[in-house]
């Protein structure tokens, strides 16, 4: 019960974390790239794009799911 409890919080908690990420690339026009460090968006838009896309996605389903998963699961 307590670790389910724990879930709820921290689920979206992490989420919002994930989106503030996101915000933080997006203002300073940059993402990290592994094995190369931080990029511009003119030097690696595609790694840019595809990081924001599933960035947001990824935070979007962390922060929605123990909304869903409520109402999906019933007891």
């Amino acid at each position: 019960m307590a670790e389910f409890e724990l879930y709820r919080v921290l689920s979206p908690l992490f989420g919002f974390i994930m989106l503030g990420y996101v915000g933080y690339c997006f203002s300073k026009e940059g993402t990290h790239s592994r094995g190369k460090g931080w990029l511009s968006k003119e030097e690696a838009p595609k790694t840019f794009i595809a990081n924001q896309i599933i960035y947001t996605i990824l935070s979007i389903i962390l922060i929605l799911s123990p909304l869903l998963n409520s109402f999906f699961i019933k007891k």
